[in-house]
């Protein structure tokens, strides 16, 4: 007897994207970098090859204005609210 292959919906594999985009925006949020540039507040990855991945697959340029990426944020229907704030040490000066 062959093993049966788990069958995906379509709406299974949208949600569990959206999921996974959720994670990444979080992760972003909450393990960015902050600096100020050109007087602006930016989140940057620091180097880090985790934030590298997480920038890249959600197509924000490293770095971006914090601005911005609260944009994004309320533009994909996140609430940039539930993400924590981090310690002002672990700011990048």
């Amino acid at each position: 007897m062959s093993e049966r292959k788990p069958v995906f919906s379509p709406k299974r594999i949208l949600d569990e994207r959206d999921e996974l985009k959720d994670a990444l925006f979080d992760m972003v949020g909450q393990f960015a970098y902050e600096r100020k540039k050109n007087n602006k507040i930016v989140l940057h990855t620091g180097g880090l090859s985790s934030l590298e991945i997480a920038f890249k697959a959600l197509r924000l340029s490293d770095p971006i204005a914090k601005k911005d990426f609260e944009d994004r944020l309320n533009a994909c229907g996140l609430d940039n609210s539930s993400i924590p704030r981090k310690a002002k040490a672990l700011a990048y000066p």
